[in-house]
């Protein structure tokens, strides 16, 4: 029964027509992104290059006592009213998962929000340790946990510009380590992408990632592996690019 109804959920979400109160103007924020970091882009690099320049600068939340969008340091260096225009900066919000946000993510959320600066609401998920072991129940938990941060800023100033994130790695049954490059992942990751592109969402996933210890023959794999799955999910903005070691 638990089977049926996670079914029918996962279903009725992804084919329910979606619409927000604030559609019309989230829309004309947030539709430079996919259109400056799509994937399938026929861009040179030079065209590449100056799309650069309008991208927002990235802010992962680690302390409240990180500079905040309306702190003295952003407003010097963009000016208040170019701030109030525009997006200067994009934080990274990660959610707890399951289904919690901190204080400190919430807080820095709330701080972007109320600035109208973007945000990429993203799960961090290591599936059937935090999530079901199925790639259906882990889409519907991702689903689940990036609605609740986009309605809250929503609920705070609606258009607020949002990014869908999703960050899925499964698990080693023996050790309990993250792994990396595997089907599972890559799965959730379409659907993820799926998900985004039907909310009409700019999609943050992927990464050259892999747990090998050395830039050996296994972080070149897997690094192909999760970087293969970002280039086919659609992925259009990319954090880890450059790679990690040892699962980050």
């Amino acid at each position: 029964m638990k089977k049926l109804l996670l079914t029918w959920l996962f279903v009725w979400l992804i084919f329910t027509p979606v619409s927000t109160q604030a559609e019309e103007r989230t829309q004309g924020k947030i539709t430079r992104l996919p259109q400056l970091m799509d994937c399938g882009t026929t861009k040179t690099i030079g065209e590449r290059i100056a799309a650069l320049g309008q991208i927002p600068f990235l802010k992962s939340e680690a302390s409240m006592q990180i500079p905040t969008p309306r702190g003295q340091d952003v407003k010097i260096l963009f000016g208040e009213e170019f701030i109030r225009e525009n997006n200067v900066l994009v934080s990274l919000i990660n959610i707890n998962s399951p289904l919690t946000f901190d204080s400190i993510m919430m807080g820095a959320m709330e701080e972007f929000v109320f600035s109208n600066q973007a945000c990429i609401i993203s799960p961090f998920i290591v599936g059937g340790a935090m999530s079901p072991v199925s790639v259906a129940g882990t889409l519907v938990q991702v689903l689940a946990e990036v609605l609740s941060g986009v309605a809250y800023s929503q609920l705070l100033n609606p258009g607020a510009p949002v990014i869908f994130g999703a960050f899925v790695a499964s698990i080693d049954m023996n050790s309990g380590a993250t792994t990396f490059g595997t089907p599972d992942a890559s799965k959730i990751l379409y659907g993820a992408g799926q998900l985004a592109r039907r909310m009409g969402l700019p999609f943050r996933s992927g990464g050259a990632l892999c747990g090998s210890k050395l830039p050996d023959s296994q972080a070149a794999y897997e690094s192909a592996n999760t970087l293969q799955a970002a280039l086919l999910g659609g992925v259009n903005f990319m954090l880890h690019s450059c790679g990690w070691l040892e699962g980050g």
